[in-house]
């Protein structure tokens, strides 16, 4: 009977104490990996453990990587004035001819 009480308590304070990562990984935090470390390393002070769970629950931002993508997908096209191609919203200059597209 101890060692079943033991079982629970230890998997209750390990769910505790990794609280802040788990929160980080369910919200899939651009810096998950950092408050994992700081979890590991710095929860047993209590000020890192509450640190890094404030830093869980900070806004997740989108790697650039994903939204240029979705930018580009989401853009229409325009038409370069000098030469007839097809060029995006994103580029200021005709991929083709180089000049300005309005």
């Amino acid at each position: 009977m101890e060692s079943a009480k033991f079982m629970v308590f230890a998997t209750v304070f390990i769910g505790a104490y990794l609280l802040p990562w788990i929160v980080a990984a369910s919200r899939n935090h651009h810096q998950r990996d950092a408050i994992c470390m700081l979890t590991l390393f710095g929860g047993w002070t209590g000020v890192g453990w509450l640190a890094a769970l404030v830093w869980a629950c900070t806004e997740v931002r989108t790697p650039r990587k994903q939204a240029w993508q979705l930018q580009r997908e989401d853009s229409a096209q325009k038409t370069c004035a000098n030469c007839g191609a097809l060029a995006s919203y994103a580029h200021r200059f005709c991929t083709s001819c180089g000049a300005w597209v309005a």
